[in-house]
């Protein structure tokens, strides 16, 4: 099925893309545990890039949301390492045409070219192979996902005609088409939700059995 590897591709662009813009603070910043899990930490400099990432550059957080914006990021953050943890055990591997496909994915996608993308990491404080590096984890940890616990997720055909009638402001500019030819559309979308909410539930099930404290 080719819905969900696209759909996994396009988190791990948009993950390293934000890794991008992220980079070129965080080694200002003292490296401090905010919260412990398990056996691993989540730093302040790690928070101060997923912060980076919500927050426009050149802005500052607004303080009416400071506190909910840190909360949720260091919540999101927590997550991460839970799956980073359980990756451990899964023994996920990428062979170097799957480094290289989303490599050339990701500069196709940015309209980038290998020295552009140089350029603009190095103005980040970046590296090449550091960057390639972050990309390997993202997409190991997306190949995870997928196996884990995408390989619960079922759509029948009934599932995705209740959903089409659902949404079907979803699928305005497309009216006229007959179910089966919106079928790959519906599949992709509902692909999505329903692996949205078994990512969510894994990682509660995760939370559930680790140590976790956030310092105050």
């Amino acid at each position: 099925m080719q819905q969900p590897r696209r759909w996994i591709l396009r988190s791990l662009i948009l993950a390293t893309a934000l890794c991008v813009g992220a980079g070129a603070q965080a080694g200002q910043i003292v490296d401090r545990a905010v919260a412990v899990v398990n056996n691993d930490v989540v730093t302040e400099r790690d928070l101060h890039m997923a912060l980076a990432a919500i927050v426009p550059p050149g802005r500052g957080i607004p303080p009416l949301i400071a506190h909910e914006l840190r909360q949720k990021a260091i919540d999101h953050l927590i997550d991460e390492k839970l799956l980073e943890q359980a990756m451990l055990h899964g023994h996920v591997e990428l062979s170097p045409e799957e480094q290289d496909s989303a490599y050339q994915h990701f500069l196709q996608e940015h309209h980038m070219t290998e020295a552009q993308l140089q350029s603009a990491l190095t103005a980040h404080g970046m590296t090449l192979p550091g960057f390639r590096d972050h990309m390997s984890t993202q997409l190991r940890q997306m190949k995870f996902v997928q196996s884990e616990v995408g390989k619960n997720v079922r759509l029948s055909d009934q599932e995705m005609q209740d959903f089409y009638h659902r949404n079907q402001q979803k699928f305005a500019d497309t009216s006229h088409a007959d179910f089966n030819r919106l079928k790959p559309q519906i599949q992709q979308a509902l692909y999505q939700e329903k692996m949205a909410g078994a990512l969510e539930q894994y990682v509660g099930r995760l939370r559930a059995k680790a140590y976790i404290e956030v310092m105050k």
